[in-house]
């Protein structure tokens, strides 16, 4: 008889209107939490959200840089955009950040929305955290499951709390299960 393995979750941080140490911070707790198995940034030269002449870290520099801080977690962009770069340049920044992740790039590409995102089967579902109605998310995450998502990536709104990784892991990930 085969198993099916049971979900994956994840965290996703937008590097924009936050600081670099804020993003490493949560990286860091979720790398030490086995609930968290991925982590992801997003691929806008500009902010989405909030001012739009607040700061915004580049994509791929910063995966790098945090995989460089991290051990465990597979990583990425939901999603690189293919008109930011040749696909030379492109092709040799996604080796580089494999190379200092030690392997664990999740690499997708597409125009800039869930079409291309890694392993595009339909599996991956990427739900707003709601800290002050953890039911709400709990509630998206199931009907997720339900309707055959596999790997769940909860994207955390910032500023970050404290403990926001072990706050997901506890409040989202142990109750979903």
């Amino acid at each position: 008889m085969t198993r099916t393995p049971g979900p994956s979750f994840g965290i996703m941080t937008a590097p924009m209107q936050v600081g670099y140490h804020d993003i490493l911070r949560v990286w860091r707790e979720a790398d030490a939490i086995p609930e968290i198995g991925h982590a992801w940034l997003f691929d806008h030269l500009m902010p989405i959200a909030g001012d739009p002449d607040g700061p915004v870290h580049e994509g791929w520099t910063l995966l790098s840089a945090l995989a460089a801080q991290t051990r465990r977690l597979r990583l990425g962009l939901l999603v690189t955009s293919n008109r930011f770069r040749p696909p030379a340049l492109l092709a040799k920044i996604a080796a580089t950040a494999d190379i200092v992740s030690g392997g664990r790039l999740d690499f997708g590409i597409g125009a800039g929305s869930r079409p291309g995102h890694p392993l595009a089967r339909r599996e991956y579902e990427a739900l707003p955290v709601d800290y002050d109605q953890p039911g709400l998310t709990r509630d998206s995450i199931g009907a997720a499951l339900d309707a055959g998502f596999r790997h769940i990536i909860l994207s955390l709104g910032s500023p970050y709390p404290a403990g926001a990784a072990q706050w997901v892991a506890d409040e989202l990930v142990a109750k979903a299960s």
